[in-house]
């Protein structure tokens, strides 16, 4: 069995949601235990739209090194931080603001700046951190149980790489 589909009209939530009602009916329920909600108006903006402030994350980032690392080839690794890992890198953080920051705040910082210095960008220059981030848990009120669509957003972090450097 095979399912192709696109992010517009669900995500991985959603997806599992889809195969988990497929795997019951195949099983031989008559329904799905969890009912879809195709209620997609829910997600609508606001009655008068306006824009609040600047969503760079839809703006396309220029390099002012286009031709940096062309010619490289740069080797993909999965690396598993357990908390062991967690606890080492909290210690390259500041002890008055380490128990503040979130484990994805301490993970997510430390490969941008190990990102940044590998890439030697001048401390001047902006760099960019981008995340898929599911929102469903953020709604209020929230969506519906059995709410199939698509709910990541993708917010982005800029600084300069001397920030991203020197303010973790």
């Amino acid at each position: 069995m095979a399912l192709r589909t696109n992010h517009v009209l669900l995500d991985a939530t959603g997806k599992m949601q889809f195969m988990t009602a497929v795997g019951e009916m195949a099983r031989g329920l008559a329904a799905p235990a969890v009912l879809p909600v195709w209620q997609r108006e829910l997600l609508d903006a606001r009655p008068k739209p306006h824009v609040s402030y600047m969503h760079y994350e839809y703006e396309e980032a220029i390099s002012p090194h286009p031709q940096t690392h062309k010619d490289e080839v740069l080797v993909q690794r999965c690396l598993l931080f357990g908390p062991t890992e967690i606890a080492a890198l909290r210690n390259h953080v500041s002890q008055n603001d380490s128990e503040g920051y979130t484990t994805f705040e301490i993970l997510s910082g430390s490969l941008w700046r190990c990102r940044t210095i590998a890439f030697g960008f001048d401390p001047n220059e902006e760099v960019r951190l981008l995340m898929a981030v599911n929102a469903r848990s953020k709604f209020n009120p929230p969506l519906p149980k059995g709410y199939y669509g698509n709910t990541c957003a993708f917010p982005v972090v800029r600084a300069t790489a001397g920030q991203s450097f020197y303010h973790y």
